[in-house]
């Protein structure tokens, strides 16, 4: 099943969301090494990711089910210049509560790493 997430990019100047053209990717935080999940161009500080939801929650082991995103930005040289705290145990299979249908859209917030 195909999830979206969208990815609304902020910091506490707020410049990020100025900016255009950038490169955002999706991660997923591992012990050992994260995942990449997916990239996507920044627009007026948002991104969109069309993820499939077994790659996202398989990527490392059988026991993840739910993955910890975090998020960061490069520029067109490939410098990362910005980098979110991360979102952990990302649930992709909420429901609606009033016609039990999976929720295919997640909106997340990602706040600059302090």
């Amino acid at each position: 099943m195909l999830v979206k997430v969208n990815a609304s990019i902020s910091d506490e100047a707020e410049l990020i969301q100025k900016l255009e053209g950038l490169t955002a990717t999706l991660w997923d935080a591992d012990p050992i090494s994260d995942d990449q999940i997916a990239a996507a161009v920044v627009s007026r500080g948002k991104a969109e990711f069309l993820i499939e939801l077994d790659d996202a929650s398989s990527m490392d082991s059988l026991f993840e089910t739910k993955p910890d995103l975090f998020l960061t930005v490069a520029d067109s040289g490939g410098s990362v210049v910005f980098q979110s705290g991360i979102h952990t145990d990302t649930d992709f299979s909420h429901r609606d509560p009033v016609s039990d249908e999976a929720k295919t859209t997640l909106n997340i917030v990602f706040i600059r790493r302090k």
